[in-house]
């Protein structure tokens, strides 16, 4: 069983996305409580000196405002990379589905892996509307489109041995 998928730049940038948001939710809840604590005093007007109330100010807004800023950063840093890649002038993965292993043929303008892995590297599988996402880290992932299946049929037959074999 096997499967090519050419992967596109905002192939690259949906996943991106959904790590960011899968890995960083923790971190966005904790900034949003620390900065409504602190801006509630400055709403307030409880602070009974000018640098507590500056200083109230400015901390609650740094925490409301790194949400939205570490995001971009994150998504500038991924199109420098690309560009850096040259992972815009075309990306595919060659996948060959075995008994215990799967093989991986990487191919891009500059690059060509090739690379196995077993499936129980696999921690986590998230089903998305046109693609899986086979988690190997955190916040590393093969995309792996349903496009570049030859049936239908083979599509589930992959999935079905994902879930089966995988250790999520």
């Amino acid at each position: 069983m096997g499967n090519v998928s050419n992967i596109s730049v905002k192939d690259i940038t949906n996943l991106a996305k959904y790590t960011y948001f899968r890995t960083m939710r923790f971190v966005f809840i904790l900034c949003l409580i620390f900065g409504i604590i602190l801006i509630i005093p400055v709403i307030n007007q409880s602070l009974d000196s000018l640098p507590y109330y500056i200083f109230y100010t400015l901390c609650s807004f740094l925490m409301l405002f790194i949400i939205p800023f570490s995001y971009f950063l994150s998504m500038i840093i991924l199109k420098k990379k690309i560009k850096k890649e040259k992972l815009d002038q075309g990306f595919m993965y060659k996948y060959n589905f075995k008994t215990d292993e799967f093989e991986i043929e990487s191919t891009s303008l500059n690059k060509q892996e090739k690379s196995v892995r077993k499936y129980g590297e696999i921690l986590k599988i998230v089903k998305r509307d046109n693609c899986l996402y086979l988690y190997i880290t955190k916040r590393q992932a093969f995309i792996l489109r349903y496009d570049g299946f030859e049936s239908e049929n083979e599509k589930i037959k992959v999935i079905d041995l994902l879930d089966n074999l995988t250790k999520v």
